[in-house]
């Protein structure tokens, strides 16, 4: 007689709005970290919520919400002020929350359009989206965790953050910054320290205007890793057997990357690619009036 095999622990991703707040093909972000992560030996249900259809999170592990044209962002703001309490309840139990693009501006007090007209947000977090006279667009440097990664800006609106346990992400090497205004910093000076870094966290939520900030970034995907592992290790049984705690601590990259891919030597050849392609674009940063002239 066979021995059954116990089921493989589930982790549930879910999407909100990828066929419609797709901005350069954002929802790629979310089919790449469901890989990583069954790629490490878990169940993964991915769940699609979008317009006209009522938001469920109870089951939710990890939400993500790419970026759209404003016109979509509004549309979607409109039917997420429907499921308020749903996210409201989940982002205070310290939900995982990644918003790429501009999709965190709908989770502020307000985004403040051009004309200086106010559009009322969500109201969840402590800051504001100030909507751009003219975009930000270029490919992005940033370093994060001793790593280098990559992405691309088209902005259009700037966060001003104004919660002063928003924790920033990365350090901008080359790339547009978001704005932090603590009342405190006035007269600290720790405003300062953050003139050059972009996207923050608060608690569970991840805030970044990077787009492809998942498809692009090994080091990233195994940080939402880590985070979305550590949650269920600390909630569920059936987690410990496949990801000890030592696995999971910060600092022990080379062991979770056999885990989740099974062999360091790809994950590494990716981080080395990446790596390539950094030196690429840092040159072409440096020698930009020769290529222009």
């Amino acid at each position: 007689m066979a021995v059954q095999k116990p089921p493989k622990p589930t982790v549930t991703l879910v999407s909100l709005y990828s066929d419609y707040l797709n901005l350069y093909g954002e929802n790629g972000n979310i089919k790449v970290l469901a890989s990583a992560l069954q790629s490490a030996g878990l169940e993964v249900a991915v769940k699609h919520f979008s317009l006209h259809q009522t938001i469920d999170l109870s089951a939710c592990d990890f939400l993500y919400i790419g970026s759209g044209i404003e016109a979509r962002q509004l549309t979607a703001l409109s039917h997420l002020r429907q499921n308020r309490e749903a996210l409201k309840e989940y982002v205070e139990k310290d939900g995982l929350v990644l918003c790429t693009g501009n999709a965190a501006d709908m989770f502020g007090q307000q985004i403040v359009t051009p004309k200086g007209e106010s559009v009322e947000a969500l109201g969840l977090f402590d800051y504001q989206a100030r909507q751009l006279q003219e975009r930000e667009v270029g490919e992005v440097l940033f370093s994060f965790l001793d790593e280098y990664l990559v992405g691309f800006q088209n902005r259009g609106s700037q966060i001003e953050c104004h919660d002063s346990q928003a924790k920033p992400l990365f350090n901008v090497n080359k790339g547009f910054c978001t704005v932090f205004r603590y009342d405190e910093a006035e007269n600290t000076g720790a405003g300062e320290a953050y003139a050059l870094q972009e996207g923050f966290r608060l608690k569970g939520f991840i805030a970044s205007s990077v787009l492809g900030l998942v498809t692009r970034n090994p080091a990233f995907i195994l940080w939402l890793v880590r985070q979305i592992l550590s949650k269920k290790l600390r909630s569920e049984e059936g987690f410990s057997d496949l990801f000890p705690t030592e696995l999971l601590q910060e600092g022990n990259d080379e062991g979770l990357v056999n885990t989740v891919t099974k062999s360091t030597t790809s994950a590494y050849q990716l981080l080395d690619l990446q790596l390539d392609i950094v030196a690429f674009w840092s040159f072409l940063g440096a020698h930009h009036s020769i290529l222009n002239s």
